[in-house]
């Protein structure tokens, strides 16, 4: 009888054991190889989107690249949302452009012991660019890694950050 306790005991706390997930097994951990910037392009003159799903748009979505530091494009990962403009009284369909990585496993790795300064270029047609600039420095975590700050500059001057996150969004406003 005391056998049959001891086993029954065993079972139930073995399969228990066994159904416990790790916290990282719950979903995809943030990993900074995996970091990116979500922006929304403005004029800062006009308030105008610079990127518009219309054709009667500022620049043309397709002629938009991003590149990094050593000139590699960025991959783009373009979505419509709207607005509401109340002076107008209409919708715009704009676009919201997410790029990266920020962090490259090539170039990088000097961030986990000290903050990295990088400039990304955006071009938004052929023969008119800005200069984004970020500096970060990136930590491990148990279940992968992020950045513990992230700091996003135009013209010398910072207009977003964010911290123990592997993303920034915000809206750009390009003079």
């Amino acid at each position: 009888m005391k056998n049959k306790i001891i086993l029954i005991v065993f079972i139930v706390t073995t399969s228990v054991q066994c159904t416990k997930k790790h916290p990282c097994d719950y979903d995809f951990p943030d990993d900074v190889n995996n970091s990116s910037i979500t922006v929304i392009f403005k004029d800062k003159k006009t308030n105008q989107f610079l990127f518009l799903e219309n054709p009667r748009t500022i620049y043309r979505i397709d002629s938009l690249k991003i590149k990094n530091n050593i000139n590699e494009n960025l991959s783009l990962i373009n979505s419509v949302d709207i607005v509401f403009d109340s002076s107008l009284s209409i919708y715009h369909d704009y676009w919201k452009i997410n790029f990266g990585p920020i962090f490259d496993y090539r170039t990088d790795s000097a961030a986990f012991n000290t903050p990295i300064y990088k400039d990304f270029i955006v071009q938004y047609n052929y023969n008119t660019r800005d200069t984004l600039t970020t500096c970060f420095k990136a930590k491990s975590t148990p279940c992968g890694s992020t950045f513990e700050f992230l700091k996003l500059y135009y013209k010398g001057k910072i207009i977003d950050s964010a911290t123990d996150d592997i993303r920034l969004r915000f809206t750009h406003y390009k003079q």
